[in-house]
């Protein structure tokens, strides 16, 4: 037999064997039940690792807290029943914290700016809120950015007051849509707001310094019920009165993971 004729009998045989076996190669064009592959590639198939379903950035999730800030603006009412007399009773007797270091020496024609800056420091202390209100949102969103649904998890004790800081959500998210199709996502926010009233501006008196340079700590101040201030680098004016609403607002991102 020539080596040409045992080539032939064993392709012909290799042949044959494989076409009954199982690793038969596919049909080129399979039937739609065709079954999938039992292993997939996951780089290709997984939307985890797709490019177009990403996490929103901690830009955005900074930008709407920004503007969730700027359109809270919740009213007396919503924070607190009592009135204001009541609420300022309450801001002047509660103890005033320790100013701790006193302010270092500017230089200033002034005599009494020192002074000024230690009675300033005073009132400012005194005008902490004491009626404060407190609501946790969680807030899941879909693919597109848009809101799915809203939830109270710890309310704040005032229906008014939590509708308030939903519907100043709803505006920050939809004023910051996403460019991209991204994956759902749950938030969790705290939302606080404080009311206060703003007292007089306390004048502190005009007293010439002493022989060490230090400015004596002597006479009443005056108080000024309206006063104002003028901001150099915008050229504009800003008038402030006392016993005004001084509403206080803190919104902080607690959590943010995909849903």
């Amino acid at each position: 037999m020539t080596a040409r004729t045992a080539a032939w009998l064993v392709s012909v045989c290799l042949g044959s064997f494989f076409s009954g076996s199982s690793l038969a190669a596919p049909p080129t064009n399979p039937p739609a039940s065709y079954p999938a592959p039992r292993y997939p590639d996951l780089l290709l198939t997984d939307r985890r690792l797709s490019p177009a379903d990403t996490v929103m950035p901690l830009s955005d999730w900074g930008a709407i807290r920004r503007a969730a800030s700027t359109r809270f603006r919740p009213t007396r009412e919503q924070i607190t029943d009592a009135g204001k007399p009541k609420v300022l009773l309450r801001q002047l007797a509660q103890p005033s914290p320790p100013q701790g270091q006193p302010p270092g020496r500017k230089i200033s024609t002034d005599d009494n700016v020192e002074l000024q800056d230690t009675v300033d420091a005073t009132v400012r202390s005194y005008e902490r809120p004491t009626s404060t209100r407190t609501v946790e949102l969680v807030v899941t969103t879909t693919d597109l950015g848009q809101i799915e649904e809203v939830s109270v998890s710890l309310p704040s004790g005032s229906p008014r007051f939590d509708e308030e800081a939903i519907t100043c959500l709803r505006d920050a998210f939809a004023a910051y849509p996403p460019k991209e199709d991204r994956r759902p996502m749950l938030s969790r926010w705290r939302i606080r707001g404080g009311y206060g009233v703003t007292l007089p501006r306390a004048l502190a008196p005009i007293t010439p310094r002493a022989a060490n340079a230090k400015v004596p700590n002597q006479g009443i101040p005056m108080l000024v019920p309206v006063w104002g201030s003028f901001d150099e680098s915008r050229g504009t004016t800003q008038t402030r009165h006392a016993f005004a609403d001084l509403i206080d607002t803190q919104i902080d991102l607690l959590e943010q993971r995909p849903k």
